[in-house]
């Protein structure tokens, strides 16, 4: 059933509420896509503090070593893992924008958020497979003579490539999933409840039924 929201005027008086403008919203159920952008996002956990991987994560741990041939394999996983993870997400995001209602960024928003989101994310993961195919050489991950597991060990590629597109992926794939899901508007709803957020729940209601 679709949900009906009224887009109050912040003066508006309750003898006015029968001229207020009326938008009907279609309900959005994104579920399986934040589980599957929680999947995407335990894979880059290395990433996300600073390691290339998880046996080199573990290691670091732990105090071992972790092997040239561990380190590959678990970069190939994490690349073939995540691409289908995001791609997936990326094709249900074009889906489901398909049916949106507005010009054509507002319609379409989400998807490239999730596209722009997805790219940024798999920007590392390709960078480890290349190297460690023998692709590309240079863009290391640490500065010379550091054998990392840590941020102070980061190179310039390394920032760009681990932390700069990889947190600014995930963001834009949050920001893609709270869009296509309703979520601000969800909020916006609970906020208009009490009196006291009345005044920010009212514009907030507004601009998130585009």
């Amino acid at each position: 059933m679709d949900e009906e929201i009224c887009v109050v005027p912040l003066l508006c008086r309750s003898d006015a509420l029968d001229a207020c403008e009326r938008v009907v919203v279609e309900p959005e159920r994104f579920g399986g896509g934040i589980f599957a952008a929680v999947v995407s996002c335990i894979t880059s956990l290395p990433a996300l503090l600073g390691t290339c991987c998880f046996p080199a994560l573990l290691a670091g741990i732990f105090g071992i070593s972790a092997s040239v041939a561990s380190r590959e394999f678990a970069h190939s996983v994490a690349f073939v893992a995540n691409l289908v993870i995001l791609s997936n997400l990326t094709q249900y995001a074009v889906w489901k924008s398909s049916a949106r209602r507005g010009l054509h960024f507002v319609k379409y928003g989400p998807a490239y958020l999730m596209l722009g989101g997805s790219m940024l994310v798999m920007a590392d993961l390709t960078r480890h497979v290349l190297k460690d195919a023998g692709i590309v050489s240079g863009l290391d991950m640490y500065k010379p003579g550091c054998d990392g597991g840590s941020f102070g060990c980061l190179s310039a590629a390394g920032w760009i490539f681990t932390v700069v597109c990889t947190y600014s992926g995930y963001a834009y794939i949050i920001a893609s999933i709270a869009w296509t899901t309703g979520f601000l508007r969800k909020v916006a709803n609970r906020l208009r409840g009490c009196e006291c957020c009345f005044a920010f729940a009212v514009p907030l209601v507004a601009y998130t039924n585009i």
